[in-house]
């Protein structure tokens, strides 16, 4: 994503930029930072627990509970699969989680 970022800007015909992340975005803005450090010129990191530390806490009873946060880093991304099957009124079947997942929406139609 960091490399994708780089390319949109400079694609806008910015050489260098400022970066800020919220989240788990600013992961994407670390990385950004980190990968092309010739690109940003300032970097703002928002609302984020370091990743070591957050996995380096992580056990079972975590795992259990945010279940979803997995999806991230998995290439196969089973969280699409999950979204049209919400959809379909099968929410409930995969956690009470899922009730309150929007997808992303491709029309007035879809929710």
């Amino acid at each position: 994503m960091a490399r994708d970022c780089v390319a949109l800007m400079r694609t806008l015909g910015y050489e260098c930029f400022a970066v800020a992340g919220h989240d788990r975005g600013a992961y994407v803005a670390i990385r950004t930072a980190l990968d092309h450090p010739q690109a940003v010129t300032a970097l703002v990191v928002m609302d984020a627990v370091p990743i070591g530390e957050a996995l380096g806490r992580c056990n079972a009873k975590f795992a259990t509970g945010w279940w979803h946060w997995f999806f991230l880093g998995q290439t196969s991304k089973p969280a699409e699969h999950e979204c049209p099957a919400a959809r379909r009124g099968t929410r409930h079947a995969i956690h009470p989680w899922v009730s309150h997942l929007r997808c992303a929406r491709t029309g007035p139609h879809v929710w």
